[in-house]
């Protein structure tokens, strides 16, 4: 019985990223201030990998207090957890335990955990290659990182012109910049509406 314990102790305190690069611990006030809305599980991810980027560095770990001190596009309901290289901000939303994407290239949000789904699950999944290329609709940044290198962790790529504006839906028009402006433009353009209630629903849009 100890031995099972003691593996299941184990189990518990794996990271959830394979690759991760840590820029700076997660501040120890935020994890006091946030603890309760979050849950364990996010709190064990801030614990272990702190701030910065998981794998290709399409997606970051924020601190949330940063993220809302700069002003950067979230739901009030909601905490910031990642901000994306496409500029696009994942929430969690502790009424529901799940995930919502601002992706507001598209002027659209996108619940990108399953209904129901354990966080530990969801956040597991946000390491996954496929999920992100799939669900966060990551192709794009892959294309363009390859031409113009991953941008640093308070910048993004932005579509130029902004897709909302008619502009291109294609790698070979984005640029880099800083991602609060970016989201405070695409904001000003068209605010986002609920798009998909479930990441089955999502179907990455092809280039145009």
């Amino acid at each position: 019985m100890e031995w099972l314990v003691l593996i299941q102790h184990k189990e518990q305190q794996m990271p959830v990223f394979d690759t991760f690069h840590t820029i700076a611990p997660m501040p120890s006030n935020v994890i006091e201030e946030y603890a309760d809305r979050v849950g364990d599980e996010i709190v064990a991810m801030w614990r272990e990998h702190g701030v910065g980027f998981v794998d290709d560095g399409f997606l970051r770990v924020v601190d949330p207090q940063w993220f809302e001190e700069k002003q950067f596009v979230h739901l009030r309901s909601g905490v910031p957890i990642f901000l994306t290289a496409l500029c696009d901000t994942i929430m969690f939303i502790p009424e529901t335990a799940s995930f919502t994407a601002m992706k507001l290239r598209w002027s659209a949000m996108d619940i990108v955990s399953e209904s129901g789904q354990p966080v530990a699950e969801a956040l597991c999944a946000f390491g996954d290659p496929a999920y992100r290329e799939r669900v966060l609709e990551s192709r794009h940044f892959t294309e363009a990182a390859a031409r113009l290198g991953v941008p640093d962790f308070d910048e993004g790529f932005m579509y130029t012109p902004m897709l909302a504006l008619g502009g291109p839906h294609s790698s070979s028009t984005l640029r880099r910049g800083k991602a609060v402006v970016s989201q405070s433009l695409l904001l000003q353009a068209e605010p986002p509406q609920l798009r998909h209630y479930s990441p089955a629903r999502i179907e990455p849009r092809a280039d145009y």
